[in-house]
């Protein structure tokens, strides 16, 4: 990733990175399959449009806290040969579709934000159901789902081989390419889990509308096909509602954005839409297909709904969740047998670990620690078995 040392220039309010932030998004970016930590820039620029973005160098010089916590982390960055060349070994992979991302977002600009400017919006932009649609806020609202639960997540493109993953989510993949049905159906097939949410398989590539239902190609995958859509205004909520109680779910939860009347084919309703005219239209479908699993989710879900479900994928799938404090992060890097574990410290203070049974050396500081491990403010520890 490039990163800036301290603060950009591009925010209303351009904050400084406090001691040991910088550090400590370095090693996430290593944590997660990185070799190597970039930044922009070098040296503060004294003139020209990014003059007041930082740089390793500041204005102040080589003395400044922001090079010589740079300097720092160089230093290091040499103990950590070993981990070069080894794999976050990722069992879950969500979609980043570039095409459905220009189709939901290029109308206005990006997403919701041309509510903004209500002028531009009804001059310039191409009609769209729904300016609250955003596919890359979509995309990170399920990322830091499955993130907050220290679930390894792999960012992948739809033309990419899924064999390796149990669980792969398209969040409004709008746009179903020709070779994308095949794909998805052979992972499902196999014993994969998929989840698609609303607004997905609207068009195909030459950004045609799909007759006989919305979800186009993978109506057959889902079991579902999508009559009509019902974007909720600003502010609008519905309910969801599950007419038997399923183990995990709550009988209950809110919904945002959007609505849709479905109509499920092959796929059992698991939760329907309690208000307005579609109530009792389904919202939350799954359809087993060959040894797999197909699930479509037809509203926005509140955060609780997606905490369940992924607490219910992972039992299925039998993926850890690891327990710890609140704003610790856990990401395991791996060669072969051996492991790399990065314990990372995102809170505004101390949290305590505990470790599971076994010795552990520190690969930055060379201690040897068991059953619990302290970690400082915005602190880092990489451990391996002794």
């Amino acid at each position: 990733m490039e990163q800036a040392p301290s603060q950009v220039d591009w925010y209303p309010v351009n904050v400084p990175k406090p001691p040991g932030l910088m550090r400590l998004w370095s090693y996430q970016a290593l944590a997660h399959g990185s070799d190597s930590v970039m930044f922009f820039q070098w040296r503060a620029s004294i003139k020209g449009a990014e003059k007041y973005h930082s740089g390793m160098v500041p204005h102040f010089g080589e003395k400044s806290r922001v090079f010589q916590e740079v300097s720092g982390l160089g230093q290091e960055l040499t103990q950590l040969a070993e981990i070069v060349g080894s794999n976050v070994d990722a069992k879950v992979a969500i979609l980043l579709d570039s095409d459905s991302w220009w189709s939901v977002d290029s109308p206005y600009g990006f997403g919701s934000k041309s509510l903004r400017n209500e002028v531009f919006w009804m001059s310039n932009a191409q009609p769209f159901p729904s300016a609250l649609v955003s596919y890359f806020g979509e995309l990170e609202y399920y990322y830091e789902a499955f993130h907050a639960l220290n679930i390894p997540i792999d960012v992948i493109p739809t033309d990419y081989d899924l064999s390796k993953y149990k669980v792969v989510i398209a969040p409004l993949l709008h746009m179903v390419k020709d070779d994308f049905k095949e794909a998805i159906e052979g992972f499902v097939r196999q014993g994969g889990t998929f989840i698609a949410t609303y607004f997905t398989g609207v068009i195909d590539e030459n950004v045609g509308v799909f007759l006989d239902g919305y979800l186009g190609p993978l109506k057959d995958v889902l079991g579902v096909k999508v009559e009509e859509y019902c974007p909720l205004p600003p502010g609008g909520k519905n309910r969801i509602n599950f007419p038997q109680k399923l183990d995990g779910f709550q009988n209950a939860y809110h919904c945002s954005i959007w609505g849709e009347v479905a109509h499920t084919t092959t796929a059992k309703p698991l939760a329907v839409f309690m208000d307005d005219y579609y109530a009792g239209s389904p919202c939350f479908t799954e359809n087993r297909f060959g040894e797999g699993r197909a699930y479509y989710i037809a509203t926005r879900p509140g955060e609780d709904f997606i905490r369940d479900f992924i607490r219910n994928l992972a039992a299925i799938h039998h993926i850890e969740l690891p327990i710890l404090p609140a704003e610790v992060e856990l990401v395991t890097r791996s060669r072969e047998a051996k492991k790399f574990h990065f314990y990372l410290n995102h809170a505004d203070g101390e949290r305590t670990v505990k470790l599971a049974q076994g010795k552990y050396r520190d690969l930055l500081s060379g201690a040897v620690c068991q059953d619990t491990l302290r970690l400082e403010r915005y602190g880092v520890s990489i451990l391996t078995d002794v």
